[in-house]
């Protein structure tokens, strides 16, 4: 069942994406594979601009809450990307964790 994910919190994760400093964004190599294999333009930078873009973006996002190994406030969630080498766009699978300092995020997916 999706719910809205919380303004507060999209607020709080954006900033920390649009950054993307050192030992405030982490992400497993699992995550990081998917997310270069869509093509050779893909690096971590683009990710977390791409994703803080579509957290700053006016009105409502629905996904889902999660609970993970790792403490904090998890929410995944899909959208419509359009990859550089791409003929269209894709649908955009991402969870996201905002740890309980409130200063790391997790990606912990970022997939078609």
């Amino acid at each position: 069942m999706s719910i809205r994910i919380p303004e507060d919190w999209r607020k709080a994760v954006a900033p920390i994406l649009h950054q993307g400093l050192n030992g405030t964004i982490q992400m497993p190599r699992e995550a990081r594979r998917r997310w270069l294999n869509l093509d050779t333009k893909h690096y971590d930078q683009a990710l977390y601009s791409l994703l803080a873009h579509e957290l700053d973006t006016p009105g409502a996002i629905y996904g889902k809450k999660h609970t993970m190994n790792e403490e904090g406030e998890c929410y995944s969630f899909s959208f419509r990307y359009h990859p550089p080498s791409a003929k269209g766009e894709i649908d955009l699978y991402t969870k996201l964790n905002l740890l309980p300092d409130g200063q790391v995020v997790i990606i912990y997916s970022a997939h078609p």
